[in-house]
């Protein structure tokens, strides 16, 4: 079936997912879900390609069973917003064949389960999506969790009856869609508490009721747990919950069928790798951090293990490309923004006359500082007075601005009379 093609929209919010980029997305994405499904399909369908130049061996059989684990995830959750389509959950328990994996989100219970089929046997598995907001603040260092959190076994039989069937597919379709109450954490504000809608849901619903409804019907089972380690960027922000599931899904999967870790760790490389060949039109700043990310990986994993060699020469075929467009982006910019100064006219100038200049009536006033005089002059302070003083041996004047000042006029009028008083 023929991939539909990703617009550039999409194919930004599927890398802010996929590579977790440091800068954050201000806004939560609710659309992603489909992208991210068909992106790690593709990729899967490509790693199988290459795995299918060899003969097939039990690596070939792990990735097309675990490519067939994210079909039937698309498949099951395909109603709006990720719900779950019950008449195609009926189908696909009904038609399960031994080593199958189905992965189904339980949006509204923030919780997802694998139904596998053994040889007699299914095998439920549930585990957690998001971790509650006091386990990711408290934790120091990186947030270890383990997957799945609990499994029961009950026999292949049970799909036989119908009611069996249609009662598991219709309690996780409610359960996709309708939140339980008091699965919702709540904080304490002005004395009354209240539904906190920023903190994740507690996924008890799926963990202990729906657990213990299929308890009833089976035993419980001491399925592989795996165990990752989530960092600060991770925790930082939300991955879409497909996202994770298409992360935890081919786990046991390539664990249990391919015999060991590499093969899943060679798929967390591979994903990584075809998402940057579809990124080529992304900025430069964006296809660096990919690119790095998965240099980053393929470090650690040549510490532990080596990819196949026809795996490991096409995701150096990607990176090699994308190296290739930045550096040509980068030839590019230089090339627009360079300059080509003339510089033959350099040969003609004469550096001993031209770095030197004559200023010469700033020489003359820099030569008079020398010539000045250092000594301090002291300005007699003299007042204004209109105070009148009259002598005995002359006819006393009375001039008139000496009385239109009313500061003086009273000490004036005292003097003259003490002149006539004489």
């Amino acid at each position: 079936m023929a991939q539909p093609s990703i617009t550039k929209d999409q194919l930004r919010r599927a890398i802010d997912h996929v590579f977790l980029p440091p800068q954050l997305p201000q806004s939560s994405d609710e659309q992603s879900d489909c992208t991210l499904v068909n992106i790690t399909r593709k990729a899967l369908g490509a790693l199988l390609k290459l795995l299918s130049a060899r003969e097939k061996t039990q690596q070939h059989d792990a990735v097309k069973r675990a490519m067939t684990a994210i079909s039937n995830l698309a498949r099951i959750n395909s109603l709006d917003g990720g719900n779950i389509d019950a008449q195609a959950l009926v189908v696909a328990l009904k038609s399960i064949k031994h080593g199958d994996t189905l992965a189904v989100r339980i949006s509204a219970q923030n919780a997802a389960v694998l139904i596998s089929a053994d040889t007699d046997k299914l095998i439920v598995q549930q585990f957690e999506l998001s971790p509650l907001n006091e386990q990711v603040m408290g934790c120091t260092g990186r947030l270890i969790r383990k997957f799945p959190g609990s499994a029961i076994e009950m026999p292949s039989s049970r799909l036989t009856g119908g009611g069996f069937v249609n009662t598991l597919a219709e309690t996780l379709a409610t359960m996709c869609i309708q939140p339980a109450p008091g699965m919702q954490p709540k904080t304490s504000r002005t004395g009354s508490h209240h539904v906190e809608l920023r903190n994740t849901t507690d996924c008890a619903m799926i963990s202990e009721f729906f657990m213990a409804y299929l308890r009833a019907h089976g035993t419980p089972n001491n399925c592989l747990a795996i165990t990752k380690h989530s960092g600060r960027c991770a925790l930082a922000r939300r991955r879409d919950a497909l996202e994770k599931i298409s992360r935890v899904a081919p786990h046991p999967v390539c664990e249990a069928i391919g015999g060991s870790r590499a093969l899943y760790k060679e798929v967390m490389v591979y994903i990584p790798s075809e998402v940057l060949r579809s990124a080529q039109d992304a900025e430069n700043d964006v296809l660096q951090m990919m690119m790095m990310k998965i240099e980053r990986r393929r470090k650690k994993l040549t510490e532990i293990m080596l990819l196949p060699a026809q795996v490991a020469a096409d995701v150096d075929k990607v990176l090699g490309e994308i190296s290739g467009i930045t550096t040509s982006r980068w030839d590019l910019t230089q090339t627009a923004d360079c300059r080509n100064p003339n510089l033959s006219a350099l040969a003609d100038l004469d550096f001993v006359r031209d770095a030197s200049v004559s200023l010469p009536l700033l020489e003359d006033h820099l030569a008079g500082l020398h010539m000045r005089s250092r000594g301090l002059r002291s300005a007699p302070f003299v007042p204004t007075s209109w105070l009148l003083e009259f002598s005995d041996e002359h006819w006393p004047k009375l001039p008139e601005l000496a009385f239109k000042d009313e500061t003086y006029t009273a000490a004036n009028l005292c003097n003259f009379e003490d002149w006539v008083a004489q």
